[in-house]
């Protein structure tokens, strides 16, 4: 259990399910810019910044035959946050008056919500649990009904979550996770909001020889190309299907900077299955004898690549596409 000076009390929180609503501070800020909408369809991961590496989590159980639950906090390193078994992936939907809702996709139909007690021993507190619900349940009052302020909706990494009544997430160290509206610092209610965006990019996976000769040459390529997803993906709970999600539905559920091919989408193959190697020939158009390579230039084969984050993530795609670039030898 995490221990915390801003309380005065540490047995006050293992009897309490909620905790009671600490003295008045500065009180919660709104980040500069209302981002709600840019996460609406999207998973994300929320990292705590007044316990660096402590994540939203979402615990459910069956308790007596009903199904009850609670988001809490829970420590991981960052590299470990993203498989959907492990409950810190939540997929934020669409639920009116732009306000999200939060679906923790490692517990089926589990949904954050925030609750008040205004009967308690200690008073008013609240606290956020995890709802089984369905659709129709869920939008039937604003309890679940979340919005998202950030510094900057490019960045998300001070950011503030915030219940339709307008009381903001945090917690007091007990690991659970509570929300108030004019209680403690502004830096008790600041996350960092990990959104894996898709990107994609042509990249070289075979090349001709430079053509030195006066007359133009003919070049076919031969080989063989690995299609489909890496084995972090692979061994990574619930990360194809989000990846999936994000690159080829129709249309786009959101577009992204670092889409290149603009029209094509991709296919279940390639960003379901696991890595593996197919034959490609690339012989150029009928009748021109090979993809023709004019003096002094090369033929280069480059492959669609995917990235579910930045170009440096582990989570990768290769596409079946494949495109031939005349290009200049540089010295070869």
């Amino acid at each position: 259990m995490l221990r915390d000076s801003r309380t005065k009390s540490v047995l006050v929180f293992i009897i309490l399910v909620c905790a009671s609503e600490p003295g008045h501070g500065s009180g919660p800020r709104r980040g500069r810019q209302d981002c709600t909408s840019l996460f609406k369809g999207r998973t994300i991961r929320l990292e705590y910044l007044y316990y660096k590496s402590y994540w939203l989590y979402g615990v459910a159980d069956r308790l007596y035959g009903v199904a009850t639950g609670e988001g809490s906090l829970r420590f991981s390193h960052r590299n470990e946050i993203f498989g959907h078994g492990r409950k810190m992936s939540w997929q934020l939907h669409d639920c009116q008056d732009n306000h999200v809702c939060l679906q923790n996709r490692g517990v089926n139909n589990y949904w954050l919500n925030n609750i008040i007690d205004n009967d308690g021993p200690y008073g008013a507190y609240s606290c956020t649990t995890m709802g089984y619900l369905s659709d129709v349940a869920r939008d039937a009052t604003d309890d679940y009904r979340f919005k998202i302020f950030c510094d900057s909706c490019e960045h998300h990494d001070r950011c503030q979550v915030y219940t339709k009544a307008g009381n903001a997430l945090y917690s007091l160290g007990n690991s659970k996770v509570h929300t108030c509206s004019a209680c403690g610092n502004a830096n008790w209610f600041d996350w960092d909001i990990v959104l894996l965006t898709p990107r994609e990019r042509w990249e070289t996976v075979d090349h001709s020889v430079c053509n030195r000769t006066p007359q133009d040459q003919g070049i076919h390529f031969t080989n063989e190309r690995k299609v489909g997803v890496s084995r972090k993906v692979a061994e990574t709970h619930g990360i194809g299907i989000e990846i999936s999600a994000s690159l080829a539905s129709v249309p786009l559920i959101w577009t992204y900077e670092g889409k290149v091919t603009h029209k094509r989408e991709w296919t279940k193959e390639e960003v379901r299955m696991s890595e593996h190697t197919t034959s490609v020939t690339i012989r150029g158009p009928i009748g021109t004898n090979g993809i023709r390579t004019p003096p002094n230039k090369k033929a280069v084969l480059k492959q669609l690549m995917g990235y579910y984050g930045d170009f440096q993530s582990k989570f990768t795609m290769k596409s079946m596409a494949l495109e031939v670039h005349i290009e200049d030898c540089l010295g070869h």
